[in-house]
Formats: C-alpha cells, structure tokens, sequence
C-alpha cells in the first residue's frame, strides 16, 4: 500500500504543479501578455504526460490484486483508507481549482482574439477609405495621360 500511496502522492504533486503554472499564466495573460504561451502549453503537456503515466502505473499496480480479490481490502487498513481518501480529496479539489484557471485563460484569450480581430477589421477599414481617395487621383492622371483633361481650361 506504501508504493499506492506514493503514486498518489507523485499524482497530487503534478496537480500542484498544474495549477502552478495555470496560475502563472493567467497573471500573465491578464496582462495581456501572451507571449508565453507556448511554454505554457508545453509545460502543461509535460505535466498530462507524467499524470497519464502515474495514472497507469496506479491501474497497473491495482491490477495485480485481481488475482486475489480479498487482499486488497485486507491491506487496506484504516490509516491506509483515511490516507487515500485524504489524497484523493485533495485531487478532487486541484482539479477543480484548475478548470476554473482554465475557464479564466480561456477568457483572457477570447478577449485578446476579439481585440485582434477588431484591430484587423480596422486596418481593413482604413485601407478601403485609403483606397477610395486613390482610386479618383488614379482616374484623374489616366484622364491627364488620355488628353481628356484640358489644362489650357
């Protein structure tokens, strides 16, 4: 149950550290400052790797009790079940905490994207009103270039 336990443990430790770097990133991208976002996403890929091998490794380790049915309860004393059940709370409560940062990221980046997208509908608005005062000069030089306008007039 000591090697049960530990995995949990190591599971939990990854949960604080996603939520570490979830917290970080939202200060960050608060800010508006974006700019760290591929090392987050990096980070946090790193983090799903480790909990996805702990998480095997706990099936695994689980497992080998199907053979004997009773002897996983049999080892899993009071202290014990008090212990897992203590751990499997406190994941219960990271996991929580780190789907409301996610909403909260996901917010901040929504918001930036509205504001690019505002920005380049601006652009595109100022190159139109940029090309409606070229378009007449153009038409004029190729009226001058025709001889159409009389400059004698």
């Amino acid at each position: 149950m000591e090697l049960l336990i530990n995995l949990l443990e190591r599971k939990n430790l990854c949960f604080r550290s996603f939520h570490a770097i979830c917290g970080d990133f939202l200060d960050e991208i608060a800010k508006g400052d974006s700019t760290n976002l591929e090392r987050f996403q990096a980070r946090r890929q790193g983090l799903l790797n480790v909990l996805e091998q702990l998480e095997f490794e706990i099936t695994h380790y689980l497992a080998s009790f199907d053979a004997e049915p009773g002897l996983l309860d049999a080892l899993m004393t009071g202290e014990v079940r008090t212990k897992v059940n203590m751990l499997f709370r406190e994941k219960d409560a990271l996991v929580k905490e780190i789907l409301d940062l996610d909403l909260q990221i996901l917010q901040h980046i929504d918001r930036i994207k509205n504001d690019t997208i505002q920005k380049l509908q601006s652009v595109q608005t100022g190159r139109r009103t940029l090309g409606a005062y070229r378009s007449p000069i153009e038409k004029v030089e190729s009226a001058e270039g025709a001889k159409i306008v009389d400059h004698k007039a």
